[in-house]
Formats: C-alpha cells, sequence, structure tokens
C-alpha cells in the first residue's frame, strides 16, 4: 500500500519534500557528545579537535543539501 502511495507521489508533475532535521541541534548533540568523552579522558585532545573539525564539516555539507526548496522532476519515474 506505502509503495503504491510513493508511487503515486512520485508521477504527479512536481513533488515537495519537507525536511523535519535540524542540523544545528544535530551539531550541538554531537558536540555535547564529544566534549563529555574528552573530558571523561576517553578521548585526547587532538582526537578531540579533530573530531570537533570533522562534525562542524558535515553540519555544513547537511546545510547545503537541506537548504532551500527542492522538487523532484517526474519525469524520472514514467518508466516505472
Amino acid at each position: 500500500m506505502l509503495l503504491n502511495i510513493v508511487k503515486y507521489e512520485m508521477t504527479r508533475n512536481l513533488c515537495e519534500m519537507t525536511y523535519n532535521f535540524d542540523p544545528d541541534r544535530w551539531l550541538e548533540n554531537e558536540i555535547a557528545f564529544l566534549e563529555n568523552r574528552y573530558k571523561s579522558g576517553k578521548m585526547s585532545e587532538p582526537e578531540y579537535e579533530a573530531s570537533l573539525e570533522k562534525r562542524h564539516k558535515r553540519h555544513e555539507e547537511m546545510w547545503n543539501r537541506l537548504d532551500g526548496t527542492y522538487r523532484i522532476p517526474s519525469e524520472k519515474f514514467h518508466g516505472d
């Protein structure tokens, strides 16, 4: 049933998609996790700094993907 609903939605002229994901909240949670590991001695300072840098880069990438309105052209699904 769900597959049929998805197929129907995808065959419409344009499909709108919304996201309920908050990259800023994700980053806050990741930083809190890393700080806890660092302060408890489970992570060295270089590991902590490298992990922070990776999280900030990933956060930026998330915003680049999520920023704006996205539409999926239906032409890709007409062959189904």
